[in-house]
Formats: structure tokens, sequence, C-alpha cells
């Protein structure tokens, strides 16, 4: 199947670039079985990434600034981009 390939050049760019320190996304530990995880090209960290990103409580930090300073600064940064 072609979206088994895909996931297959995933895993194996993954190891390529990886520290050998690093947790692979094939190693991930779930608290419960995701069929879908199984049935897809995408890796697991990846579906966690987008988990992150599309949650609520994520999208709070929209609008919060990083860091408030005492002077005028025109580049206070935004939580959002630090992703």
């Amino acid at each position: 199947m072609n979206l088994d390939r895909i996931r297959e050049g995933l895993d194996d760019r993954e190891i390529e670039r990886l520290s050998p320190h690093a947790t692979r996304s094939a190693d991930a530990v779930r608290r419960r079985e995701e069929p879908r995880l199984k049935l897809g090209y995408r890796q697991a960290f990846s579906v966690d990434v987008d988990r992150i990103l599309y949650s609520h409580a994520y999208t709070r930090y929209i609008d919060k600034t990083q860091v408030f300073y005492l002077i005028e600064n025109d580049h206070i940064t935004h939580r959002v981009l630090h992703v």
C-alpha cells in the first residue's frame, strides 16, 4: 500500500536525522490504543503536535505576550510565534 511506504520513508528519515539518543515516533508509548495511528501514514509525534496546536488551551495564548517590558518596545513577541 502506498501509505505504508510513505510512513516507512518518514521513519527512515527520522532515523537518519535524529540523534541516536532521541526517542523515535515508532517508540512512542500511548496510554490507550489508537487504531487510526496504525491505519494512516502519520507518525505518533506528528499527531501529538496537531493536538497541541489546535487545542482550545493553546489557542488562548494567541494574544498573550511573552515578556512585558517597562519601556516601550516594538519587538515584544507572542507565545504562539515560539512554536
